[in-house]
């Protein structure tokens, strides 16, 4: 699980947005993969999801 605090700046906005999400982290042979799913809540202006996936190798 994960809950952060940020900032969002473009040409035509700027606003403080809250990201809560879940991913979790497969391990095969020294690499990973993470499927995520997070909600950005935009104070002001409307939400998003945003689905990703994260690729890693251990170190």
């Amino acid at each position: 699980m994960q809950v952060g605090p940020g900032f969002e700046h473009s040409s035509e906005h700027d606003f403080a947005v809250t990201r809560l999400g879940t991913l979790y982290e497969y391990r095969y042979h020294g690499y990973t993969v993470s499927p995520q799913l997070h909600v950005d809540y935009h104070f002001g202006h409307g939400s998003s999801v945003v689905a990703g996936l994260a690729l890693g190798f251990d170190f």
